[in-house]
């Protein structure tokens, strides 16, 4: 079996199943461990902050939260799922910072990631979460070209 696509401009690329052999591959980068730092994108809120959490618990990991929201300090702290994901890694005396950006600006994401290395330490890991800011029912989301 294989499954074949064309780009835009007609170029065909094909791409076939193969077997996996772990044993062949090159030896994969060590887990997280304590005092890594961890850069969390959309970390702050809902399932991505969950998921960074936990791993911070299970790990030691040194969490960087990412996100465009304005900055807990800034906001009603009662309220803020911001406020109430850094009190969450306090009680738990997991270190954590929270740092305002928006990843698709590039030389913005850039000043970020260079702050956190400069503030926390060298960034060993990426946890990705963020997502596009569009709050509507699912049955209004319309399909984008």
């Amino acid at each position: 079996f294989a499954a074949s696509v064309y780009d835009a401009g007609g170029k065909r690329f094909t791409s076939a199943p193969f077997v996996h052999h772990p044993g062949r591959e090159a030896k994969r980068p060590r887990p997280p461990a304590p005092g890594d730092v961890l850069l969390v994108t959309g970390g702050a809120k809902g399932i991505t902050a969950m998921c960074a959490f936990a791993l911070a618990g299970k790990t030691g990991v040194i969490t960087a939260l990412l996100g465009s929201s304005e900055r807990p300090g800034r906001m009603d702290r009662h309220t803020s799922e911001i406020a109430e994901t850094l009190d969450r890694y306090h009680r738990a005396d997991l270190e954590c910072r929270y740092f305002q950006c928006d990843v698709t600006d590039y030389s913005a994401l850039e000043y970020c990631v260079r702050r956190i290395g400069e503030e926390m330490g060298p960034i060993a890991g990426v946890l990705h979460g963020a997502g596009a800011k569009e709050t509507v029912r699912h049955k209004r989301r319309a399909l984008r070209k």
